[in-house]
């Protein structure tokens, strides 16, 4: 059956025109481009914070080995030691990747001899715990007593 109405007054046709498929296309494309780089950026960062939570995880593991030792396990350490600049025998072996360095020495902490070292004239029962990366990215301290 043929449309018997006059040209002029026919419906427009209904739909999208190459143009107007092309323009959305090239909008989206021009949208997804940055929201990629985000993706991007969001997944590389993940990736350098893995090696951060790892270093955390073994600084302070081995701190709590540490502190959950005889006090007088400690306190030969920090003799064997011989001062707060050299490793203790807590620390990681060499052959060990990312090595985790214990360091122990006595502590004053009223400053008795009055030099305002905390390193010289320690008090009894109280021992300095220093935790760090061997490439010193990382350290914490702390202090133990024997009491």
């Amino acid at each position: 059956m043929i449309d018997q109405q006059p040209v002029g007054q026919r419906k427009q046709e209904q739909g999208f025109t190459y143009i107007e498929v092309v323009l959305a296309v090239l909008i989206l494309s021009l949208a997804l481009v940055p929201a990629l780089n985000a993706l991007r950026s969001s997944i590389t960062a993940g990736r350098e914070q893995q090696g951060l939570i790892s270093s955390n995880y073994a600084v302070f593991s081995k701190m709590e080995y540490v502190l959950a030792q005889p006090y007088g396990n400690l306190a030969g350490a920090a003799a064997a030691a011989a001062g707060p600049a050299n490793p203790s025998t807590y620390s990681d072996p060499v052959s060990t990747p990312a090595r985790v360095f214990v360091y122990l020495s006595l502590y004053d902490a009223d400053n008795a001899d009055s030099d305002n070292n905390p390193f010289t004239g320690g008090d009894p029962g109280l021992l300095w715990v220093r935790v760090a990366l061997e490439d010193g990215s990382l350290a914490i301290e702390s202090l133990a007593s024997q009491y």
